[in-house]
């Protein structure tokens, strides 16, 4: 691909492992609150907030519920499945994952190399919907922090992916056009097409070998050195 100074990744399930790392945290949190007594195995309070997560974040997404009301309601609501009706636990839960999941380190096999390859040749930048708060510190505790020139979150752009307007931001902080940049995501809507309707090439990224049509697509980040 020719004429490329920038690259834009996604973080979440593309760079840092988030089913992982939200796994071991969520079963941190199943043992602190003893959760035991409630729900039959770790599995099956996770499956339950997958559920409620996925449900309450794209209403979030949709700006239908704050920021503040999905940290406490995903919680809420899967603790209601199992019977807990204890509003003060959802929302302490809220906080502690806020807290403890971005210190979660673990990323995509071959993120580092391929970081280590690409930071020679391209200035790397992060375009995220996640908060502000919690990415930063996922970049800084999975160490590939110094890789990055700019970390773009959706507060900061005042706009969601697939909204071109947090393309046209980071574009517009780094004095770059559309052909000048690539985007490198997990998600069809939010990275590709949102790279897409800013006139950005755009690489998919998924680990389970599934591709999408007329799309560079890549199930391991080591592909990319091949292809950048």
């Amino acid at each position: 691909m020719t004429g490329i100074k920038h690259i834009f990744f996604d973080l979440d399930h593309t760079l840092w492992d988030f089913n992982t790392n939200v796994e071991i945290t969520l079963r941190e949190m199943f043992v602190k609150y003893n959760l035991g007594k409630h729900i039959s195995s770790p599995e099956v309070f996770i499956a339950e907030y997958r559920f409620q997560n996925e449900r309450y974040w794209n209403l979030y997404i949709d700006g239908k519920i704050t920021k503040k009301h999905l940290r406490t309601v995903r919680y809420r609501k899967t603790l209601e499945v199992f019977g807990i009706k204890d509003k003060a636990m959802a929302e302490q839960m809220g906080t502690d994952y806020i807290v403890l999941s971005p210190l979660q380190s673990a990323c995509f096999p071959n993120c580092h190399a391929t970081l280590d390859y690409l930071k020679e040749k391209y200035s790397l930048h992060i375009i995220t919907n996640g908060f502000e708060e919690v990415q930063t510190v996922k970049v800084k505790s999975s160490g590939i922090d110094h890789y990055f020139d700019n970390l773009i979150t959706s507060e900061k752009a005042g706009a969601l992916k697939p909204h071109r307007k947090i393309f046209d931001y980071t574009m517009k902080l780094l004095n770059a056009t559309a052909d000048e940049c690539i985007m490198i995501g997990d998600e069809p809507t939010k990275d590709i097409q949102g790279a897409h309707n800013a006139g950005i090439r755009a690489i998919y990224f998924n680990p389970a070998g599934e591709v999408l049509d007329g799309v560079h697509s890549i199930s391991n980040l080591n592909q990319l050195m091949e292809i950048l």
